[in-house]
């Protein structure tokens, strides 16, 4: 098959085309221009998850076990879950007795994952974790998907914008100061002195 100039042309055109279009729809998860829309969405979500966080300790999650009843009535079916699966799990942790450790550990997983936001310290594993929370809290009838939902999408782009996500923040100065701490803390090597 011969192609001709114009038929080359017009495949460049179209590649070039394809090109640009993929790099303008990509560029606010790549180009560090994009950083300050994702240090919003992360102050945002920061302050979201501290509120939940703060209203959760004020709610008496560090002193009771509030999330035992709500588990039991997702295993005995009172309290409706998005999917049956759940049920068996909710009976489990209730049967386990893990639920004064969850109880006692949500408030300060969300307020963990607010500074990372806030911060821009690990914010890619923070939303990772974000996300399985909020999956979590609307399998177990904890959360509605209509607001939990926005939180998932949210995260969910944080991620997809891991190159740039983190730009403003204070992650490069942590991991200097952490690396310098741990270069006072380690031990000196000692010369290997040559037996013999």
């Amino acid at each position: 098959m011969m192609t001709t100039a114009r038929t080359a042309t017009a495949e460049n055109r179209n590649s070039s085309i394809l090109g640009r279009t993929r790099s303008i729809l990509l560029s606010p998860f790549t180009h560090a221009y994009a950083s300050p829309i994702w240090l919003a969405v992360r102050l945002y979500l920061g302050y979201m998850w501290w509120m939940m966080g703060v209203t959760k300790i004020g709610a008496g999650f560090l002193t009771g076990d509030p999330i035992l009843p709500i588990l039991k009535l997702g295993a005995d079916g009172t309290l409706p879950v998005p999917f049956e699966f759940w049920r068996p799990i909710a009976d489990f942790l209730v049967w386990s007795g893990l639920t004064p450790l969850i109880s006692f550990s949500m408030p300060f997983m969300e307020m963990a994952v607010a500074l990372a936001f806030v911060t821009g310290v690990l914010v890619v594993p923070a939303a990772i974790g974000a996300t399985l929370l909020n999956v979590i809290f609307v399998l177990s009838g904890l959360g509605q998907i209509q607001f939990d939902g926005r939180f998932i999408v949210l995260q969910l782009l944080l991620i997809a914008a891991f190159r740039i996500v983190s730009k403003i923040g204070i992650e490069k100065f942590a991991f200097r100061v952490l690396l310098s701490l741990y270069r006072k803390v380690r031990p000196a090597r000692q010369p290997k002195v040559a037996a013999g």
